[in-house]
């Protein structure tokens, strides 16, 4: 060891003598005898003590003690040497014995670099390459100010960090450097208003709409321009996308819109749109680009306009469909708007317009607007044993598509389910399963309730919305029933206070029994109602869109406003001079101003300078604490405190000042220490618009656009009285809303302004009466008939007029239409008519009613000829029975008559079209099997031709021959196919027997007519027996308000029976020789009007 220690000494000494030799001076060597000693040139300030005192230790361990010996280095260097500056001072070992001062022209070796750098040595200095983050410039020894370079754009503030900076960005823009533009737009936006028919009593329905939209949204060149296009058969642009830059301008000229009586035609309108957004968005203005079409999608050239949008599409355009109307087909504004996220209704404003937000402005932008799928659904769906099976089957298969297509479009939407009938039962709740198939197996199980018929929606809405089942923001309910309900007023109370809780109702209108008119009157608009009949449940898509929705900042366009800075420096002694130095950045473009202006007698400056100083000119009465009194806060949070002053300017505005009537009092600036007044001509500036209202200043004034609702003559201080342009018509009270009216109507009149006159009439009637041989004994109960008639109905010039024709082989007019004013003079009259024999010419008496009428044949209401048998009809609705035994024909010729000369929309006559109606075939073995085939032959087309012309009737059949038999019920199914299939799979009977009064029986005890209207059908060949127990049988069921008929068919019938038990042959329907037509007459019984017994007292 001690050998080895020797040797090494002597290989240094000799290394240092020949350095000498080399140099001639004994601190200065090579760079490479330099490096040769200082082995490890990354030594650090770490010191190991038995390094520097242990010489046989630090000999042994040399690699480790030149990684700590570099405070030595600093303690023997810093006493002094001889180094020039460009040279580095070293120790020549790191061990005690050999420490020795010397120079190297490496000046890295002085370890120069801080914080983890690497030093490069140059021919006469050193560079420094810093860990990312320090400063070059001081060695590493300080961090790097990345802010020097000015990263931040668009006026953002820079922080300088570690290796880092931020940017604190401008209300505007956003990204790391401040580099992305987060206000929303710019973007052209079409309005087009559909004016057609459809749409008439809805026009101010999508005004108001726009009208909110626009409010809403900034209008110029660099934001958002609008365009509106109102069509029907033609098209008309009201303004195109450069014509106003205010709002204000563009509801002035909305006002002029009205609805028109004529077709939907929109494909010229669309046409007319793309050219509209071409010109602007596609050419010079750059911007995104969006048609909102206001419509029912019940476009009359559908096929051209579908064509249309997709050329729309093509070349980039968007295009939005909003639901308005009394009636909607989704199927085709789904077609139009391509994405089911592009179809909304005018009540979800909000939806639309945070969409468009959205779409323009980068998707990298955070605090605008944010995409909420939280959405809770509820199915409510109704069992009442009041439905059909295949009616209600269809309301569960659009239940199985309706949670299909929600979750398919929002996986993270909830769906629960409520079934109800007289109470309301949980099928599954909200939060039980997010699985589409586990959600729709619990569903389809759900059966019809075999006991009630009472449909209690009223009580189930209630029982939903006590129960707070809801959590999220966005609450549906969506109904699925036939909507036969009773309570209708209790339901639609219900489905306002849900309203009031933000939950919303819809229905899906599913199945034929469905009663569409009811659902609209309790959800109180159309576009509520998705109906799945004609589009294979297309609709429901909409429903689904509901669910998922953007929700954006209320204040997107203040906070993402166009930013300014400014400052106010005004002296004393009376004398004002401002100046003004600002930036003003629009869109990244920087333009220094530089303004001043003096003035010795007053406090005027002009009005941009106030706009610099005053840049939020949307500021409020809320009051910040904060900014009154802590200065420091002030200055840093300058935005908000000029959100927050309006209180203290009007304490100090209030407390004095020298501002002429036509000037606005204010502060220079929000914080306390710059408090000065000043004047400026825009009174806007003092706020004295209430409630929302927009100023507009002029030249010596200023004006306030209202909030609808509100007064501008008390700058909107208080409600504008709607009342005040006597908006009710025909007599009817005034009652002023908070922006609307409403109108109590005299009894006479209906409508919104008590526009639709509700009495019937006037109308001209003409009774032409057969008096020939075949109706000589019926000819009292023709006169009967007319006197019954003319008694219920008011007589006169502007009500109902009456003539009279009795005719056989001539025709006498026993009155004129103007003869006669009152029933009793009428009836005198008619009780002179008497039968005659002879033949029957009824083209002759047709032709003197027709030039009895005043106007021309094709608008009569009427021309009846009363018979004592049943005609048949082309128009079955037209023809009825004079049946002494069914009272209830007379009514439904004379409630058509009524309901046929009012406005349709007048309440008092509601269609009926739930009839029942149960066919008895009679299978006994006594009849021929011809005969028996032309009696199934009339059996199916009775059941086609009621099914065809009153889809809601419901028909069951019994066979009968001893004892009756059920074929199939009253609810077993709505199919006519299904239904014509069983019944003529039924045989003829071994029994000779035909006990058809027993099987009347059956019927009447039974109790299986539910409706108001009842029927019987008999087909059989008439030959029974017991005539007078089935006359019996036949009354008794009448006095229960079941109406029996029979049909006459096959060659083997005995006529005489039918006409004997049925009590009138009125009631019999002859089918003979393959002629089915009489069985029209016997179909239109099944669809009729029900008006109120006191019509013409109140509406006198």
């Amino acid at each position: 060891m001690f050998i080895s220690h020797i040797a090494l000494v002597f290989t240094l000494i000799e290394l240092s003598n020949a350095h000498h030799a080399e140099v001639g001076a004994p601190w200065i060597i090579p760079r490479r005898e330099a490096h040769s000693f200082l082995t490890a040139p990354t030594r650090n300030k770490r010191s190991d003590p038995a390094c520097n005192t242990d010489e046989p230790y630090c000999e042994a361990n040399k690699g480790s003690c030149m990684m700590h010996n570099e405070q030595s280095r600093e303690h023997y260097c810093g006493q002094g040497h001889t180094c020039t500056s460009t040279q580095a001072c070293y120790l020549s070992t790191p061990c005690p014995a050999h420490y020795e001062l010397g120079c190297t022209d490496d000046q890295c070796l002085s370890f120069p670099c801080q914080n983890g750098a690497t030093c490069q040595d140059t021919s006469t200095s050193y560079n420094c390459q810093c860990v990312s983050g320090w400063d070059p410039a001081t060695n590493c020894a300080t961090d790097y100010d990345e802010c020097q370079s000015n990263p931040c754009m668009n006026i953002g503030s820079c922080n300088d960090l570690i290796n880092s900076f931020s940017c604190d960005c401008t209300g505007r823009y956003e990204g790391d450097v401040c580099q992305t533009d987060c206000r929303p737009g710019p973007a052209d936006i079409v309005f087009i208003v559909d004016t057609s028919s459809s749409l008439i009593t809805n026009v101010n329905k999508s005004l108001d709409f726009i009208t909110e939209f626009i409010k809403r949204i900034p209008i110029g060149p660099d934001d958002f321009q609008v365009g509106v296009i109102t069509y029907n058969f033609e098209t008309n642009v009201l303004f195109d996308l450069d014509d106003h830059n205010t709002t204000s301008g563009m509801i002035v000229k909305l006002q002029h819109i009205k609805g028109e009586d004529a077709a939907t035609y929109t494909l010229p309108a669309l046409e007319k749109a793309k050219e509209m957004i071409t010109n602007s968005s596609m050419g010079t203005r750059r911007a995104s680009s969006y048609i909102i079409l206001l419509y029912d999608g019940l476009s009359t050239d559908r096929n051209n306009a579908v064509n249309e949008a997709m050329l729309i599409y093509s070349i980039g355009g968007r295009i939005i469909t909003a639901a308005v109307g009394q009636s909607i087909s989704y199927s085709e504004l789904l077609l139009i708007s391509e994405k089911q996220y592009y179809t909304f209704r005018t009540s979800f404003l909000d939806d639309m317009l945070n969409y468009i937000l959205k779409e323009t402005v980068p998707d990298n932008c955070t605090g605008n607007c944010s995409m909420v799928t939280g959405s809770e659904v509820i199915l409510l769906l109704d069992t009442s044993k009041n439905q059909t099976n295949e009616d209600y089957y269809q309301r569960l298969t659009a239940i199985r598509r309706t949670i299909e297509n929600v979750l398919t479009y929002n996986p993270n939407a909830d769906i629960g389910m409520f079934s109800y009938s007289d109470d309301v039962e949980q099928v599954f709740n909200l939060s039980w399963s997010s699985d589409i198939d586990e959600l729709i197996a619990a569903a389809l199980q759900v059966r019809v309730d075999t006991v009630n018929t009472t449909s209690n929606l009223s009580h189930a809405l209630n029982h939903i919305r006590e129960g707070n089942l809801f959590k999220s923001s966005r609450k549906l309910i969506v109904l699925f029933s036939n909507a036969n309900w009773n309570n209708v007023d209790e339901i639609d109370t219900e489905v306002k206070l849900s309203k009031q809780q933000d939950i919303h109702t819809f229905g899906v209108a599913a199945g034929e029994d469905c009663n569409v008119d009811n659902l609209s009157g309790v959800l109180n608009d159309p576009s509520y109602i998705f109906d799945v009949e004609d589009d294979g449940y297309t609709s429901l898509e909409s429903l689904a869109a509901i669910t998922k929705y953007y929700n954006c900042t209320d204040d997107i366009f203040i906070k993402r406003q166009i930013f300014l800075q400014g400052s106010l420096i005004l002296t004393s002694n009376q004398s004002y001079k401002r100046t003004l130095e600002c930036e003003i950045i629009v869109r990244g473009v920087f333009t220094n101003m530089t303004k001043t202006k003096a003035s010795s007698t007053s406090m005027f400056i002009s009005h941009i300078a106030l706009v610099f100083a005053l840049i939020a000119p949307t500021r409020n009465k809320r009051s910040d604490p904060d900014c009154n009194t802590n200065e420091p806060y002030c200055e840093a949070n300058k935005d908000s405190c000029m959100m927050h002053n309006e209180q203290s300017r009007e304490h100090y505005c209030g407390l004095g000042h020298s501002c002429t009537a036509t000037q606005a009092c204010y502060l220079s600036t929000p914080c306390p220490v710059h408090y000065v007044l000043g004047c400026t001509d825009d009174q806007c500036l003092s706020f004295p618009c209430h409630n929302g209202a927009t100023c507009q200043d002029t030249s010596t004034s200023y004006s306030c656009q209202c909030v609808p609702g509100w007064d501008p003559a008390t700058n909107c201080a208080t409600d504008y009285n709607e009342c005040q342009s006597v908006p009710c018509l025909n007599g009817g009270s005034c009652n002023n809303l908070f922006n609307d009216f409403t109108c109590d109507c005299t009894g006479r009149y209906e409508g919104s302004v008590c526009e639709k006159d509700c009495r019937p009439g006037p109308a001209d009637i003409v009774f032409v009466v057969d008096t020939s041989d075949s109706l000589q004994k019926g000819v009292n109960q023709s006169i009967d008939f007319i006197n019954k008639f003319i008694s219920k109905v008011p007589i006169g010039r502007n009500d109902f007029q009456i003539g009279v024709i009795a005719y056989n082989f001539d025709s006498t007019v026993l009155f004129d239409l103007d003869d006669y004013t009152s029933a009793f003079d009428m009836s005198s009259v008619l009780n002179t008519v008497r039968g005659e024999e002879a033949a029957t010419y009824t083209a002759t008496a047709l032709r003197q009613a027709r030039e009895e009428q005043a106007i021309q044949w094709d608008h009569v209401e009427q021309a009846l000829q009363i018979t004592g048998t049943q005609w048949d009809n082309k128009r079955n609705g037209y023809t009825y029975s004079n049946s002494r035994n069914c009272p209830n024909h007379l009514d439904d010729m004379y409630n058509q008559i009524l309901k046929e000369t009012v406005h349709t929309d007048c309440t008092d006559c509601n269609l009926k079209e739930d009839t029942q109606v149960i066919i008895l075939l009679d299978t006994n073995g006594n009849q021929t099997i011809e005969s028996y085939n032309d009696r199934l032959t009339a059996t199916r087309n009775i059941i086609d031709k009621i099914l065809s012309y009153n889809p809601s009737a419901n028909i069951g059949m019994y066979s009968y021959s001893d004892e009756p038999e059920e074929v199939f019920s009253l609810t077993w199914s709505g199919d006519k196919d299904k239904r014509i299939a069983a019944a003529l799979q039924i045989d003829l009977d071994n029994h000779l027997s035909s006990n058809l009064s027993h099987a009347l029986q059956h019927l009447r005890i039974s109790n299986q007519f539910t409706s108001l209207r009842k029927m019987v059908v008999i087909v059989s060949n008439g030959m029974w027996t017991n005539l007078d127990g089935i006359k019996k049988e036949v009354s008794y069921s009448e006095v229960h308000g079941i109406e029996v008929n029979g049909v006459v068919a096959g060659e083997d019938n005995v006529i005489e029976n039918f006409q004997t038990v049925l009590n009138d042959p009125s009631q019999v329907f002859y089918t003979e020789d393959g002629d089915f037509r009489a069985l029209d007459s016997l179909t239109a019984m099944t669809k009729y009007y029900v008006c109120v017994d006191n019509i013409f007292s109140t509406r006198q």
